[in-house]
């Protein structure tokens, strides 16, 4: 009886034991919190430990190198976020994937590894295409018929869906911009744009059936007409991405359908800066420079 009696006490003592030591999880999910409050050397603690209870753990992995970002310590955030993808096969959720590459993406910027960051958006976008790449296969479509005929019929035709894939597109549009690769950016921010009017004007289209798309000005008084699709639009910087769209297809040599998107941008009010930057356009069209 003694004996069974040591082996019940022993056994209590070892779950106690067990259960004080937090989960891999719980230690994540602190670290977080520690994060978002700028408690940046607790927080690199907390992830260190979560990834010493689990391997592989991606997300901790991928939340040091967010530490070490944060601080500008662009190697070994750029080694971190490697190593959280080449294990991102355990991720619990499989499209926190592209969080990372997104971020390694702006390590690469910020360190100013402008080919490699160019390497990482354009990945991002391959993995996104599928093995038959029918998304870059309407690419060449969509800038022809922006370029020919304008935006209203370019919106008509095509339905570019995937939100993951808009910000590369965006990124690719601005950085090829600035480098004068007039057409790559047209390409990216025709993508970008036609993106945002599919996504909202499905939202649209689901609020209320009887709407039907005529041309991009009506569309937009009519998406700026429902709060909440307004405020989606302005969350991805709509008006932004027309305005340097307008700016790509001017200066690549499409100058009527530049100057079309760019009067649309102007007449709306709610465009703020960027009407203000069309109306500068149209009056003298001028090629802008800015760091990246």
């Amino acid at each position: 009886m003694k004996i069974w009696i040591s082996v019940i006490i022993l056994s209590f003592v070892a779950a106690l034991s067990l259960s004080s030591e937090e989960a891999p999880w719980l230690e994540l999910e602190k670290g977080k919190q520690a994060f978002r409050e700028r408690d940046y050397g607790n927080a690199l603690s907390l992830f260190r430990d979560a990834a010493s209870k689990k391997d592989p753990y991606p997300e901790a992995e991928y939340w040091i190198g967010k530490v070490f970002a944060t601080e500008g310590e662009w190697k070994i955030a750029e080694r971190q976020y490697l190593k959280a993808i080449d294990r991102r096969e355990a991720l619990e959720v499989p499209d926190d994937a592209y969080a990372i590459k997104y971020d390694l993406a702006e390590v690469y910027r910020l360190s100013e590894q402008r080919k490699l960051m160019e390497d990482m958006y354009l990945q991002i976008l391959a993995d996104r295409a599928g093995p038959e790449k029918r998304s870059e296969v309407q690419l060449g479509a969509l800038t022809r018929v922006l370029g020919n005929d304008g935006i209203d019929r370019a919106i008509f035709l095509f339905r570019f869906t995937d939100p993951l894939t808009l910000r590369a597109n965006e990124e690719l549009g601005f950085f090829y911009y600035q480098s004068g690769r007039t057409l790559d950016a047209t390409e990216r921010y025709a993508v970008a744009v036609n993106s945002i009017f599919s996504i909202a004007l499905a939202t649209l289209m689901e609020r209320n059936p009887e709407f039907e798309y005529k041309t991009a000005s009506a569309a937009l008084v009519a998406l700026y007409a429902d709060r909440e699709i307004a405020a989606y639009c302005d969350s991805v910087g709509l008006y932004k991405q027309l305005y340097y769209l307008a700016a790509s297809l001017y200066f690549d040599g499409k100058r009527a359908s530049g100057r079309q998107i760019w009067a649309i941008v102007k007449a709306r009010k709610e465009a703020g800066e960027w009407g203000r930057r069309s109306a500068a356009q149209l009056a003298n069209p001028t090629r802008e420079f800015m760091n990246y």
